[in-house]
């Protein structure tokens, strides 16, 4: 699939000096960025860091500049998390980041070419796909004929949030866990955001590769190989 991207921006907010402890500090190396595409964002900027691609692409002003470089796996800092493509530098700070109304997991500062780009981030809401199968699963239930899902992912009050499209378009509240029970299905809300949505596209199967004409989709499997779904290319043929 081609690359995605999204673009927003975020005000971040001054810190000063930590009163913690130093046995009040997180160990550096008990954390890791989860795997996944980190999709980064600012007022005039947007990066795609693709761990499958081994590829990180920055652009600003929708082009004027454009730079490339190779994926490297993130180092794990005190404050966060450093990925270095080449000339480009991505700080990720994992706290709340918000553009818009939409709110981002991570605060992300990009430097490339002497100068330092503040913005937003997300992994890519796809990264737990294999994970969240129950929830999907469950939603899809109470409407079998919408197959497509747009966005799946942890709110903030724990809950899991699926959203369906190919039929009436749907939003379905999920307990967490490997039986989930089904908190509240029912039409979109327009007026709810999530970072991250339709900059992936996974239907569920069974049935035909949905790519058509236009391209095979790729198929995604679990992990006894059995058949999932698909990812669709948000960006059409």
């Amino acid at each position: 699939m081609r690359a995605m991207i999204l673009a927003a921006a975020c005000l971040l907010a001054a810190c000063g000096p930590s009163t913690e402890s130093s046995d009040d500090v997180p160990d550096p190396s008990e954390r890791a960025l989860p795997y996944g595409v980190v999709l980064g964002l600012g007022n005039n900027w947007t990066l795609t860091a693709d761990p499958d691609l081994l590829a990180v692409s920055f652009s600003v002003d929708d082009g004027a500049v454009e730079a490339s470089g190779v994926w490297t796996p993130p180092q794990t800092m005190q404050s966060g998390y450093r990925l270095m493509a080449d000339e480009i530098t991505l700080d990720l700070v994992e706290t709340n980041c918000t553009m818009d109304g939409v709110p981002y997991p991570m605060r992300a500062t990009v430097s490339y070419g002497g100068q330092a780009y503040p913005g937003c981030a997300a992994m890519r809401w796809d990264h737990q796909l294999i994970a969240l199968m129950p929830q999907i699963d469950a939603c899809i239930a109470r409407s079998p004929q919408t197959r497509w899902v747009t966005y799946a992912g942890r709110q903030a009050d724990g809950n899991m949030l699926v959203r369906l499209s190919g039929g009436d378009a749907s939003d379905c509240t999920v307990a967490p866990g490997n039986s989930p029970e089904v908190i509240s299905f029912g039409p979109r809300s327009e007026t709810l955001v999530v970072a991250t949505e339709h900059a992936a596209l996974f239907v569920r199967g069974p049935g035909e590769n949905p790519g058509g004409l236009c391209y095979d989709a790729p198929e995604v499997r679990g992990a006894d190989d059995a058949l999932l779904g698909w990812m669709m290319d948000p960006m059409g043929c």
